[in-house]
Order: structure tokens, then sequence, then C-alpha cells
């Protein structure tokens, strides 16, 4: 997410237990997803999902923000969400600044 402003993994929204975990030991080499990996089998809880506050103008096609009732977060708010991967959260194992960036 070119723009981010900051990252957490925490558990904040009552919601996150709606959905599954889809994203775990992300390790990203440089700020583009390209030299990124995952692991789509994940060993932690939703107290460790991501969390991202951005300000871009758009987001990439599989990665979504969402309030804590759920609703997709316009892009250009600053307003921290939960991070979606292909409508599932991420887990914060190995995610950092450099993920967050890409």
């Amino acid at each position: 997410y070119s723009g981010f402003l900051s990252w957490s993994g925490d558990r904040y929204f009552d919601i996150q237990d709606d959905y599954s975990i889809g994203m775990d030991e992300v390790n990203c080499e440089y700020n583009s997803w390209e030299s990124c990996t995952f692991d789509t089998e994940d060993d932690c809880s939703h107290s460790e999902d991501v969390f991202l506050t951005c300000r871009t103008t758009g987001w990439k096609d599989r990665f979504t923000l969402v309030d804590e009732s759920g609703r997709n977060i316009d892009s250009s708010t600053s307003q921290r969400g939960l991070l979606l991967f292909q409508g599932n959260t991420v887990c914060d194992d190995g995610f950092n600044d450099t993920a967050a960036d890409s």
C-alpha cells in the first residue's frame, strides 16, 4: 500500500472473528508487492491481524481495508482499517514497514 502512514497488529474490531486468516509470514525484500512471499496457511490468531492507516489514491486489487462494521474504507480518508487479502485477514507474522508499503 503505497502511502501507508502506520500499521499495527492487534485485536481492535469485534468483526475480526467473522473472517478467516488468509495470509501469514509476509516477507518483502523491497517496496514492491512482486518482491513479497507469504503463506496462505496460518499459525496465528486474530490478535495478530494487521491494521493499516493509509492515504493513497487507490488500493491494490486483491487487498481491502474495512472499518469496525466491515464496510470498505475510502482510500483517501487516512482511516485505520483491518487489512483483508482476498476477503481474509492478514497475520502480522513477518509483516513490517516494507510489507506495509508494498
